[in-house]
Formats: structure tokens, sequence, C-alpha cells
């Protein structure tokens, strides 16, 4: 049989340390636009810049207008493609690197957040 040893806290030096893989910020940031790496998972013809689903990413949920799409001018189901969104009502907080669905109707896509413009940074419009 065998026995589960302890584990050894890896901080145990200082017990409010906390470990993140990578240099980097974790922080959200209040943005009204920002780019992501999507996928269509069905969309029944194809989407184009001005398209306008909700965007849920944890407790998020608010349209967003994709305002430019990366190298192509449309897409289809199961394409893939760097997407930048505006959010259509107010600024959110989000994380790079977290994921999000999108839908509108029967139409599904999946994303992972590249990079958030922060509000100051942003134009307004």
């Amino acid at each position: 049989m065998l026995r589960r040893l302890p584990a050894r806290h890896p901080t145990h030096l200082n017990p409010s340390a906390s470990f993140s893989p990578r240099r980097v910020s974790l922080t959200p940031q209040a943005c009204r636009e920002f780019e992501a790496n999507v996928i269509i998972l069905h969309h029944s013809t194809t989407i184009c810049c001005g398209y306008q689903p909700v965007v849920h990413c944890g407790v998020l949920r608010q349209s967003a207008e994709m305002i430019e799409i990366r190298g192509r001018e449309n897409l289809k189901t199961g394409e893939r493609a760097i997407v930048k969104f505006r959010f259509l009502y107010f600024a959110d907080y989000l994380v790079p690197g977290s994921t999000f669905l999108f839908r509108e109707g029967r139409a599904k896509g999946i994303g992972k957040v590249l990079k958030v413009y922060p509000v100051n940074a942003t134009t307004s419009g």
C-alpha cells in the first residue's frame, strides 16, 4: 500500500507568495476594445466586420462588434482568425489569456483574449 507523503508548501518562506508560469500582469483592465484569436464553431453563412454577437467571459456578458478581422474579409464555420472587438455599451474588465464564448442566435464561436486596449488608450467612438 502506498503512503501519501505530506506535500511541502513551495512558499514555505513566504505564505502569501504566489506563482505565475509567466511574468504577466493578471490584473484586469477596463477596456472598450480587445483582440482575440477566435474560431467559428457554427454559422449558417459568413461573418464579416460589423457582426455584433454577445460575448460571454466569466461573469461578463455584453454585445461587442467585430471591427477588424486580420488577413481576411469574412469567416465561415471552422475558420480561425485574429479579430478585434469593441464593446457596444460600456467598458468592461478583461484579462489577457482568458477564454470566452460569443453567440448570436444559433451561431457560436470561442476565443482567447490576446490583447486588451485600456480605456484611456482607445479612441472614443
